[in-house]
């Protein structure tokens, strides 16, 4: 799932994502984040710190809690090196993974491998990189 992400990240992801049938829902809104974890099962949640701003940590957390039906989602925030240090701390504390914008394509790799259980597919089905 995508909240809040920028044109060309979101972009990016959803077509890299889409090339291996991984199935990716968008939103802006904070509330829509939230009440499609508590019905849909979701592997991964990547979240632009840039534009929601003050509102990222309190969905991490949101997002983080336990859930009676499945394990909560990896949380990735992505964001501009001006706030790295901030984020990444905040986000440590909130349970949460930092990346920098541009998002890098094998940092990217090492952080979708395990939410996404690429490392579960049979040998002949396992892309070599999502991103190579």
């Amino acid at each position: 799932m995508l909240v809040g992400c920028e044109r060309e990240e979101r972009l990016y992801l959803r077509t890299r994502l889409s090339l291996h049938r991984v199935e990716v829902w968008e939103t802006e809104a904070v509330e829509q984040a939230i009440d499609h974890c508590a019905q849909n099962e979701v592997h991964l949640v990547v979240i632009d710190a840039d534009v929601l701003g003050e509102a990222t940590l309190p969905l991490c957390r949101q997002l983080r809690r336990p859930h009676p039906c499945w394990a909560p989602p990896e949380v990735l925030v992505v964001g501009s090196p001006g706030q790295g240090r901030r984020w990444r701390l905040r986000g440590a504390l909130a349970g949460a993974h930092w990346l920098l914008k541009p998002l890098h394509p094998r940092a990217l790799q090492r952080q979708l491998s395990r939410p996404l259980r690429l490392e579960q597919l049979p040998a002949g089905l396992r892309p070599p990189s999502l991103f190579g």
